[in-house]
């Protein structure tokens, strides 16, 4: 009896196994198509059992794609429109809370990015915040222990970094990198 039950497969694991395998032989679409149901299915809940660093992670990973997401939409902005800049008129480019207002036009362009490859990029970020999230809490310790603070307060410090600072240094450089890569300038 012992034999019997452990040579009897999983019903859900070989369950899963044959919807992959029906996905693979049904071409790559519907492999791929699984592949992202699955991934959808990471859901916040599954961030929220992992704490607050978790979350922090998440919010990191989401100002990295929003900064490369914006970078690119700026510069294929600037390849349409050469002589339209998405910044205000009272706007400096080096300094980014000089940015906003930003131009309707642009935002309305940015919002179709976002709307088309932000939508597709949501599991992704999940998934890379869930992976994230022990080499983050690593790194609160590490600063804990180095600093000779609480944990709270490496928190504070490295999401004041990496949340805020890193972002605008990052900002910054992929708009002139993308803009580099479609030569164009990022302003007119």
């Amino acid at each position: 009896p012992a034999s019997a039950s452990a040579s009897s497969p999983d019903p859900a694991a070989s369950d899963a196994a044959v919807a992959g395998e029906t996905a693979k032989a049904a071409g790559p679409l519907a492999w791929t198509r699984q592949r992202l149901r699955k991934l959808r299915e990471s859901k916040k809940s599954d961030l929220a059992s992992m704490g607050a660093t978790a979350f922090l992670s998440y919010g990191f990973v989401s100002n990295v794609n929003s900064c490369i997401m914006l970078a690119c939409t700026w510069a294929s902005y600037r390849a349409l429109n050469p002589t339209l800049s998405p910044l205000a008129e009272t706007a400096v480019f080096f300094n980014p809370i000089s940015w906003f207002p930003l131009k309707a036009a642009f935002l309305a362009y940015y919002f179709g990015f976002y709307l088309s490859i932000g939508s597709i990029m949501r599991p992704f970020r999940f998934g890379i915040a869930l992976a994230f999230a022990p080499q983050l809490d690593k790194l609160y310790t590490t600063v804990s222990r180095r600093l000779r603070v609480p944990k709270p307060a490496a928190m504070f410090l490295v999401t004041l970094v990496a949340n805020i600072i890193f972002p605008v240094v990052l900002l910054v450089s992929s708009v002139n990198v993308a803009c580099w890569v479609l030569h164009v300038k990022p302003v007119p």
